[in-house]
């Protein structure tokens, strides 16, 4: 089995009619089965189509969608045969998109949900009927969440006897009462939210949810620990000027269970990813030589207290309006060429060492001479 999230907003490449705005979430490849979720005004639609019932028609069109799923332009075909049924119901959906008001990001992380089956309408063709089993079937989590005293464990067990971490002074901001800032056209209203606001502030925040359990467990704690030396620098030697990340401002509760369900921290203005600066052309070598000593000063003043980067690479740094670099994403993995999978260590975490070497290849692609 085979699992692949996407967030980026689509429509099938058919030319019949246009397509309202949609996302497809998450695609499951099963051995008989497809199931996947596509986000349409507000609301998730999952879907699952399975030739276990040896109908010949679902058949010969799934074993080879199933068999190279993989090769270019297989995903896409899938979408415009399955979505077809679907398309009456996502023109129902999309208008409730045209109010005139900003979305909640509960709507975004906890949106209502459908259930569908695909089955062979006898015309070889696909007819849509609703899913008769249980929706903890087919509705996979697209976030993880945490609870609060799964996350109070994890922290005591990050830097044991050297501080004593506690979220008690974190800012708690309801999912339900947290506007999305950053949907600027039709196109992009299902993207995952970067720019959002809690009503009770007048701040914009950058967001960030969890794809992954302990991903997302790895960053919380980075940035909780990060926020604790920051409130007692005296104490830690962890210089403000030489830490070139955004600070932690909160965190997003699920208003129903109260887990966390994401971070919120300081909003860059200007923000690109670093590695989109070479798509035009080459940044000056002044840019390239002040990025490198932020980079590294950031990174040499984590490791002065335990931390790690982890997924050193261009798409992890941010250069904000004052062409000054960023560090971000402490989700820990890895991502060639710039840090290899033999760097983790037994348990598949992040170390110092990994970093040194992400760092250096990091530096010799800004000094042109890599990769």
């Amino acid at each position: 089995m085979e699992s692949t999230t996407e967030l980026e907003s689509s429509s099938p490449t058919t030319n019949d009619d246009e397509w309202p705005p949609f996302s497809i979430v998450e695609t499951w490849w099963l051995d008989l089965a497809i199931e996947f979720s596509v986000m349409c005004g507000d609301i998730r639609i999952s879907v699952i189509i399975s030739s276990q019932d040896d109908d010949s028609y679902l058949c010969s069109k799934l074993s080879p969608i199933i068999e190279h799923h993989d090769e270019p332009g297989v995903r896409q075909a899938f979408l415009d045969w399955a979505l077809a049924p679907l398309k009456p119901l996502l023109w129902q959906l999309y208008p409730q998109k045209h109010q005139n008001r900003k979305r909640l990001l509960s709507e975004y992380l906890r949106p209502l949900a459908l259930a569908f089956r695909l089955i062979d309408s006898g015309k070889e063709s696909l007819l849509a009927v609703p899913y008769e089993g249980d929706f903890k079937d087919i509705l996979q989590p697209i976030y993880h969440t945490l609870t609060l005293s799964d996350l109070d464990s994890a922290l005591q067990s990050y830097q044991p006897g050297k501080i004593q971490l506690s979220i008690d002074d974190v800012p708690l901001f309801k999912d339900s009462e947290i506007s999305i800032e950053d949907t600027d056209g039709p196109d992009d209203i299902y993207d995952a939210p970067r720019a959002v606001q809690p009503f009770v502030t007048q701040c914009k925040m950058a967001f960030k949810s969890g794809f992954s359990l302990e991903s997302f467990q790895r960053e919380v704690c980075t940035y909780l620990i990060l926020r604790h030396r920051h409130r007692h620098q005296h104490q830690h030697q962890l210089p403000d000027t030489n830490v070139r990340i955004p600070a932690l401002l909160g965190l997003v509760q699920n208003a129903i269970t109260l887990e966390i369900s994401g971070i919120l921290t300081q909003w860059i203005d200007g923000a690109r990813m670093m590695e989109d600066l070479w798509t035009d052309s080459t940044p000056r070598m002044d840019l390239r030589s002040k990025w490198e000593q932020q980079i590294s000063q950031t990174v040499s003043a984590l490791h002065a207290v335990d931390l790690v980067w982890g997924d050193v690479a261009p798409k992890n740094v941010l250069i904000d309006s004052r062409e000054d670099a960023w560090v971000i994403d402490f989700g820990g993995g890895f991502s060639t060429p710039w840090t290899e999978r033999e760097w983790l260590d037994e348990n598949y975490e992040c170390t110092i060492a990994g970093d040194i070497k992400g760092l250096a290849r990091l530096k010799a692609f800004l000094q042109g001479k890599y990769p």
